[in-house]
């Protein structure tokens, strides 16, 4: 992971937290902020398959990965860097999970893992890590941005 996307993933929690905190005239604690920076990124930014997205945006097809569509490793898109966001936000689901005692931050924390899981399941590379899932419907063809 490179400084500056670590940095930007960064800014963008802090950035949400931020605007939450200061969207009204009213005083909001901290916990309500984290509250609701919490439920934007489950409502928005968590696809299906339990990966963070960089952005809300059109997703590419199978057909656009196997084409190189936007280009052949997956960068300027939705899912360009889902594993690495959702590999920093593990350990704070699962300590949230662990604080709060709730059956829905557990299964949240587990359907992270999951996603991760299901990244490093889909190749026949050893090791390799994709970048996201686009389709269940073809064990081939759900790759894949490499």
């Amino acid at each position: 992971m490179t400084p500056t996307t670590h940095r930007e993933f960064l800014l963008v929690i802090y950035s949400m937290l931020f605007i939450v905190s200061s969207h009204s005239h009213a005083q909001v604690s901290l916990r309500e902020a984290v509250e609701e920076a919490h439920a934007e990124l489950w409502n928005r930014r968590i696809d299906k398959h339990g990966v963070i997205l960089d952005y809300v945006g059109e997703l590419p097809t199978p057909e656009d990965c196997t084409l190189g569509k936007p280009n052949a490793i997956g960068w300027w898109s939705p899912i360009e860097n889902g594993p690495m966001f959702t590999g920093l936000y593990l350990p704070a689901a699962c300590e949230r999970a662990r604080r709060s005692g709730y059956p829905a931050d557990t299964d949240n924390a587990r359907r992270l893992a999951q996603g991760l899981l299901k990244c490093a399941s889909v190749s026949d590379v050893p090791g390799f890590i994709a970048r996201g899932i686009l389709s269940e419907d073809d064990e081939r063809k759900q790759i894949v941005a490499r």
